[in-house]
């Protein structure tokens, strides 16, 4: 059974300026309504399984995260677990050590690591372990690749998925791989792929639904027009 895996950027949290961050509540509500009902509609049974708050943060060596940041994952994480969703995080800088702070003060989420931090997978698995890391379910690793070689290295090194991208569209250089570079995949290897790039639309879920890989990422999909 494919999942379904929201990402999260500036459209769904805004400035922070919302202490009680209402709106970001509202728009990942929105995602799990929508999957729900696209499951309604063409009989599908998908998952919002992952859920991911990207946030660019800047490096500050004196204050990792304001008191506005903090508020930001923790409101992430309580809407995830009250709507049985797994978190995971994915920032610009001091990852390990948002990721020590998050543990001492008793906060769990995956981590979604970006395609320069291949390094850092062997670096972050002893933390997930210690946030009681006994299956993906918990505190998966999600990698960013571009290629399948990335995919397979990253899966290699112990993360638990990998997303990759763009299938759709082009960015930053990177052409749109379609889907038919799942074609040659074997079984395994598929169960460890995220679909990431372009999926707008039902349609195009349904398509990425059709290549029996683990499941789709998006931002756009899950916003409301």
């Amino acid at each position: 059974m494919m999942f379904a895996y929201l990402i999260t950027s500036k459209d769904y949290y805004g400035d922070l300026s919302d202490s009680n961050l209402s709106y970001f509540k509202q728009k990942i509500i929105y995602a799990n309504n929508k999957i729900a009902k696209l499951n309604i509609g063409f009989a599908t049974s998908i998952k919002l399984k992952f859920a991911c708050l990207r946030y660019n943060n800047s490096y500050n060596a004196k204050q990792i995260l304001s008191s506005k940041e903090w508020n930001l994952i923790r409101t992430f994480l309580s809407i995830c677990e009250t709507l049985n969703i797994v978190a995971t995080i994915n920032l610009s800088h001091a990852k390990l050590d948002i990721l020590h702070i998050m543990q001492d003060n008793g906060m769990s989420a995956g981590i979604h690591l970006k395609d320069a931090d291949m390094p850092l997978i062997e670096k972050v698995l002893p933390l997930l372990t210690k946030s009681n890391k006994t299956n993906e379910n918990l505190t998966p690793l999600i990698y960013s690749a571009h290629s399948i070689d990335n995919v397979k290295m990253s899966i290699k090194l112990g993360a638990d998925f990998a997303t990759i991208s763009p299938i759709f569209y082009e960015k930053n250089g990177n052409k749109a791989l379609g889907i038919k570079i799942f074609g040659e995949l074997d079984s395994r290897l598929k169960s460890r792929i995220i679909a990431l790039g372009g999926i707008t639309t039902d349609k195009k879920v349904l398509l990425i639904q059709q290549c029996k890989i683990a499941g789709f990422a998006s931002i756009g999909y899950f916003l409301q027009n």
